[in-house]
């Protein structure tokens, strides 16, 4: 003879499985809805021309997004996909959250510089930036703009470290890195 359930135990069973899916929410990450702007846009294996074709979108689709690898975007989905950043329409605020209060303030602080084409956060003081294409005529402007962005970004965000920033090619990581600046 099975007895019925009390309310303790039916009461801690229900915790338990709230919990286990709060830990599964947790392990999502945060997503944005981007649109396909290309007729056909392939979607590949990595972050590369060299990966494998998965799939094809076409214009006007609507797809989940949730990383970036320089000029890739890694798509929400059970397999490795990643599209070209050129070819969708993302959100203003792509990205955005991932950053705390004080790096969204120096990033719009740096946006308005308009020396950059590019610029990422890569943790632990250390700033990416791709610049816009005229600024790369002369080398002492090119560590100027380096050295006041890195000032910048320690000032701003009050870190108490040295902060370096890459200067990349203005065809990317890909083509190497062409200085680096480091403030102090």
């Amino acid at each position: 003879m099975q007895r019925p359930l009390s309310i303790a135990a039916i009461t801690l069973m229900m915790a338990v499985s709230i919990v286990e899916n709060l830990a599964e929410a947790k392990k999502q990450p945060q997503s944005w809805t981007a649109t396909v702007t290309a007729r056909l846009l392939n979607v590949r294996g990595g972050p590369g021309k060299n990966y494998d074709i998965l799939d094809t979108l076409k214009r006007g689709e609507q797809i989940e997004v949730y990383e970036q690898a320089g000029r890739w975007i890694r798509l929400l989905r059970q397999d490795e996909a990643w599209v070209y950043r050129t070819f969708i329409r993302l959100p203003k605020d792509f990205m955005a959250p991932l950053f705390t209060p004080a790096q969204n303030a120096f990033l719009e602080w740096a946006a308005k510089t308009g020396s950059l084409q590019e610029i990422s956060i890569d943790g632990d003081g250390k700033v990416s930036v791709i610049l816009v294409s005229t600024m790369y005529e002369e080398p002492r402007r090119v560590n100027e703009i380096a050295h006041q962005i890195a000032c910048a970004y320690r000032d701003r965000l009050k870190t108490g470290t040295p902060t370096l920033v890459t200067v990349w090619s203005e065809h990317g990581p890909a083509a190497g890195w062409v200085m680096q600046a480091r403030c102090p």
